[in-house]
């Protein structure tokens, strides 16, 4: 497993701001990339976050699903990490 730290962009409106200073991807696998620009908040969001895209990588890592399958699967993680509920 591969982890890069990147160090933000403080003026990022969406990286302090709606992400208040940390956001992650883990959708690649065998690596997982985290965007922080270090402050209280995001610096206690870290190691719940990590945990996140750690998830999302071994979830879809070798998975075996159909193109088709994948494709809906990702929908429905869109679709879940925006905060829809399901079947909405």
């Amino acid at each position: 497993m591969h982890v890069v730290v990147v160090l933000g962009d403080p003026d990022d409106a969406h990286l302090t701001g709606r992400s208040a200073g940390y956001f992650g991807v883990g959708g690649i696998p065998g690596a997982i990339q985290l965007v922080i620009w270090p402050t209280d908040t995001s610096l206690k969001k870290t190691g719940d976050g990590t945990a996140h895209e750690l998830h999302h990588n071994v979830r879809y890592a070798k998975s075996g699903l159909t193109a088709a399958q994948s494709t809906a699967l990702s929908a429905r993680e869109i679709l879940t990490n925006a905060g829809v509920p399901r079947g909405a």
